[in-house]
């Protein structure tokens, strides 16, 4: 058995976890982009409103279903900021998949991004 077997399952609230990811965005990039099984996209987006300066994120799928966007709008926290209590974005085969997000931003537009995708 190797140990990447030791744990079989992670459960938080009855929900499975099936990723937990951390990625470093460099200030040039403003997105990230997933492809999901079955073919379809899911974005997450970082936006700076200069009129509107509170944080805010917005969740929006595509006009043809084929896309799923995520906005974190003036995510520019050091300490970081996000949402623990996951909320539904996918769904594929009769399960739904939730997601939390948690954005520490470095410098200017720097950021970790660390989020778990859980499902029922």
């Amino acid at each position: 058995m190797s140990k990447e077997n030791v744990v079989k399952e992670i459960t938080i609230n009855n929900k499975i976890i099936v990723l937990t990811q951390t990625i470093l965005v460099p200030n040039i990039s403003s997105s990230i982009n997933f492809k999901m099984i079955d073919d379809k996209f899911f974005y997450i987006r970082f936006k700076n409103d200069s009129k509107n300066k509170t944080s805010r994120y917005e969740g929006n799928p595509s006009d043809d279903g084929q896309s799923y966007t995520l906005s974190f709008i003036n995510f520019n926290n050091s300490l970081g900021e996000g949402f623990f209590e996951p909320f539904d974005f996918y769904n594929v085969d009769g399960l739904q998949y939730y997601i939390n997000v948690w954005v520490q931003s470095v410098n200017e537009n720097n950021r970790i991004i660390t989020f778990n995708i859980v499902r029922d």
